[in-house]
């Protein structure tokens, strides 16, 4: 099974893939500044903010950057 990160999983792109990679089989670990719950066993929200703290996801197969490019880029 791939696994993706999506930087930015509320946002307004971020809440529209993640159900794609979800029906495509990947397991996604999605960042978001606020906390996050999941109905879904395939689907990890992780806290962090691309400014200061982002947790370290583990290995992923694929990184959507869809938050700030200068924070992705930082």
């Amino acid at each position: 099974m791939p696994s993706s990160l999506v930087l930015g999983g509320s946002g307004q792109i971020g809440r529209f893939l993640i159900p794609k990679l979800l029906g495509r089989g990947h397991r996604v670990i999605a960042l978001s500044r606020l906390p996050k719950t999941s109905v879904t066993d395939n689907l990890q929200w992780i806290r962090g903010d691309l400014f200061s703290t982002v947790p370290d996801p583990g290995p992923v197969d694929a990184i959507f950057s869809l938050g700030p490019l200068n924070g992705f880029a930082s």
